[in-house]
């Protein structure tokens, strides 16, 4: 993946390999990246991953250039 980081690509990623640690740190290489998150992954917001939503409902949390939403 080398070859990709720092070159403005945008890396789409599943439940199991992404993080906020590793989407900050893809930011830091000019590496976007898209995926779920998992509720019990380290670094992540539990105040939007665990809250409980009607439908219809979202909520969000941005810290720096990572942006994490849960909707339903």
């Amino acid at each position: 993946m080398t070859n990709y980081l720092g070159k403005g690509h945008t890396v789409y990623l599943d439940n199991f390999y992404i993080s906020v640690p590793l989407a900050e740190a893809l930011f830091r290489e000019k590496t976007g990246c898209v995926g779920t998150l998992r509720q019990n992954r380290r670094g992540n917001s539990k105040e939007v991953v665990k809250k409980k939503l009607k439908e219809g409902e979202v909520v969000w949390k941005k810290k720096g250039p990572v942006l994490v939403t849960n909707w339903r």
